[in-house]
């Protein structure tokens, strides 16, 4: 993976490293909740960081989430997976 500085360095990270397991976990941070949003946009998105082992998303539906909807999520999501380069 691909990291952009604040410096405007850009390194090559991999997911051994913590800076390339923090960069990977911020960035599907991101595109959960650009799943979810797609998907169904009245929800609410409060807070998505990354944590120590991953990361988590706090979200607020208008409905009771169920797994349909998390197979509607997931779907999204690897069919954006399949041609991404993320650049963060």
């Amino acid at each position: 993976m691909k990291v952009l500085h604040r410096n405007g360095e850009m390194t090559d990270v991999s997911f051994e490293c913590p800076e390339g397991r923090a960069a990977f976990w911020h960035t599907s941070a991101h595109i959960l909740a650009q799943a979810v949003k797609r998907l169904y946009p009245e929800t609410k998105c409060a807070i998505g960081p990354a944590i120590d082992h991953g990361f988590y998303y706090d979200f607020e539906f208008g409905f009771d989430f169920a797994e349909e909807h998390r197979r509607a999520v997931e779907e999204i999501i690897g069919n954006w997976g399949r041609n991404w380069d993320c650049l963060r």
